[in-house]
């Protein structure tokens, strides 16, 4: 119900009156419960406004278009499960992660005594998470919207969209490598069958040996190779391993979503494809932001991770409203989302690798 403070203004000014005229013929005890009674009946079903179908209107209810996006923000980007969730050490708009110590050192066979003793200090290492904010929308049925779940549904749907599509591709630019010793180049034969948005010209196959290579970097340095490795690819470079009758071969076999996004195992990587992946420039290791306008000379990049080497973080989630505004003749809505992500080893950045078109 929408409360009316016209209506309990006008509803006062009139109980005074009544009052006034009852109360010299029967009391005031009489009349002030007479009033109440009247009041109760009559008088507060006025305080509220109704829609036209004569059903009393309910007040916008953002706590639960709040949980509403919290829960619907990752399903169809469950790559975003495959990392660590910081979102507890978010403080306002930092997120703040405790990194070890130098590692102690092993001597065999120990002769010196006391053996010499060190301070396990660990740093703070932190990031700024960024505020995502939906265009405001103006709902003119809004009435109707509060008392129907699929209505209110119907439009949350559309902010949520464009805020996890915006969110899940700022997210793997910030866990794509920028470091050339994490990179790896394609070394197939010329292709033009796979080409970032607005590229043109042809680039070399992604084939076996590229991930293979890849592999190296994560083996070289220790990263465990325990199942929690993943690379994500876009279709048209996943579609350029079939050249390879070996893959093509065991691929087909089961190419079915496994639960998690992932589709099949690949030298000790979960494979996940999705349509949008992080594209570098021609240098090979700048990525581009997702927003940047495209170059012919883009390249596309399969990104790969370790599970414990990234992180992402929820901060608030807040829905903005405007009742009744004299300027759209309807409700305004916009919503807004605090989030980040990033490697964990932001200066060495283990655990992380791609192998970028050439």
């Amino acid at each position: 119900m929408k409360f009316s403070f016209k209506n309990l203004f006008f509803n006062i000014i009139m109980l005074v009156i009544l009052f006034s005229v009852a109360a010299p013929f029967v009391g005031a005890t009489a009349a002030g419960i007479g009033c109440g009674l009247l009041f109760g009946g009559s008088f507060v079903p006025n305080l509220y406004s109704f829609n036209g179908s004569g059903m009393a209107m309910m007040p916008l209810q953002k706590e639960i278009w709040e949980t509403d996006i919290q829960e619907k923000l990752f399903p169809g980007n469950e790559f975003m499960e495959h990392c660590i969730d910081n979102s507890a050490y978010v403080d306002n708009k930092t997120v703040h992660r405790p990194q070890a110590g130098t590692m102690p050192g092993v001597q065999k066979n120990r002769s010196q005594f006391p053996a010499q003793v060190t301070i396990a200090t660990d740093s703070d290492e932190t990031y700024e998470i960024d505020p995502y904010t939906t265009d405001p929308i103006v709902v003119q049925d809004f009435d109707i919207m509060q008392l129907s779940y699929d209505k209110r549904s119907s439009i949350l749907s559309r902010h949520i969209k464009v805020l996890k599509d915006r969110i899940a591709k700022d997210l793997l630019a910030n866990w794509a490598p920028s470091l050339s010793s994490n990179i790896v180049r394609t070394s197939g034969t010329a292709d033009a069958t796979a080409l970032a948005k607005g590229a043109t010209g042809t680039r070399n196959r992604l084939i076996l040996d590229d991930f293979a290579a890849l592999k190296a970097v994560f083996d070289d340095a220790d990263i465990p190779d325990d199942g929690n490795r993943f690379a994500l690819l876009q279709p048209r470079m996943f579609r350029q391993l079939f050249t390879i009758p070996e893959l093509a071969n065991n691929f087909n076999q089961n190419l079915t979503s496994l639960p998690k996004g992932v589709i099949r195992e690949l030298l000790g990587f979960n494979i996940i494809v999705r349509s949008y992946v992080p594209v570098y420039d021609n240098s090979g290791t700048t990525v581009k932001d997702s927003q940047a306008i495209s170059a012919t000379s883009d390249n596309l990049a399969c990104v790969a991770w370790h599970s414990d080497y990234v992180d992402r973080a929820l901060g608030s989630i807040k829905v903005y409203e405007e009742n009744d505004s004299p300027v759209y003749f309807g409700d305004v809505l916009s919503a807004m989302v605090m989030f980040g992500g990033a490697k964990m080893r932001q200066t060495t950045q283990l655990g992380v690798g791609a192998i970028v078109q050439q």
